[in-house]
C-alpha cells in the first residue's frame, strides 16, 4: 500500500515541529531561545518554552490513532502559524520572514483535505480564523513582554 500525501506532509510536519519544539520547550533549562525571543521581539522569556509545548502537541496529534486528533494537529497549526505571521509582520517588521509560515499554514489546510476529503473553501475558512486567534494570542504575549531591542544603525 502506497502512503498518502497527507501521511508524507504529516511526517515533514512532526519531524520540523518535534525538533523544533523539543528545543523550544527545553529553554526552561538553558534559556537560550527566551533570551533570543525577549531581546529580538520582546516576548516574555516563558514563551518559547510554552510554544514548544504546543509544536510537540501538534507532532504527537498527528499520528494518534483516533481520526479527529490529526485534524485538531492542523488546527493547532494552523493557530501557531498566525501567531508566526503575527511575530515576523509586527513585531519583527519583516514580511518577507513569514513566508516559511504560510507555507506551514498551508499544509495545514491541505492536509485535512487530502487525508478526509475536507472541503477545501470550508477549511481555508476555518484555518483563517484560527490563524487569526493566533495573530490576536500574539498580540495578547507581547502586551505581557516588552518593546523589542532596537537595532543600530535602524531609524524608527
Amino acid at each position: 500500500e502506497t502512503m498518502s500525501v497527507g501521511l508524507y506532509i504529516k511526517y515533514f510536519e512532526s519531524a520540523t515541529l518535534g525538533l523544533v519544539g523539543f528545543l523550544l520547550s527545553t529553554d526552561v533549562f538553558h534559556g537560550k531561545f527566551g533570551a533570543m525571543m525577549q531581546t529580538e521581539f520582546g516576548y516574555p522569556r516563558w514563551f518559547p518554552t510554552l510554544v514548544g509545548i504546543w509544536e510537540l502537541l501538534i507532532a504527537g496529534l498527528n499520528f494518534c490513532p483516533v481520526d479527529e486528533h490529526p485534524i485538531y494537529a492542523q488546527q493547532m497549526l494552523a493557530v501557531i502559524m498566525g501567531g508566526a505571521i503575527y511575530t515576523h509582520v509586527v513585531r519583527e517588521r519583516k514580511p518577507a520572514a513569514s513566508v516559511g509560515a504560510i507555507l506551514y499554514f498551508g499544509l495545514s489546510c491541505a492536509v485535512p483535505v487530502v487525508d478526509t476529503g475536507a472541503d477545501l473553501a470550508t477549511t481555508i475558512r476555518n484555518h483563517v480564523l484560527l490563524a487569526i486567534g493566533g495573530v490576536l494570542m500574539g498580540a495578547i504575549v507581547s502586551a505581557l513582554g516588552t518593546p523589542p531591542a532596537k537595532k543600530e544603525g535602524k531609524d524608527e
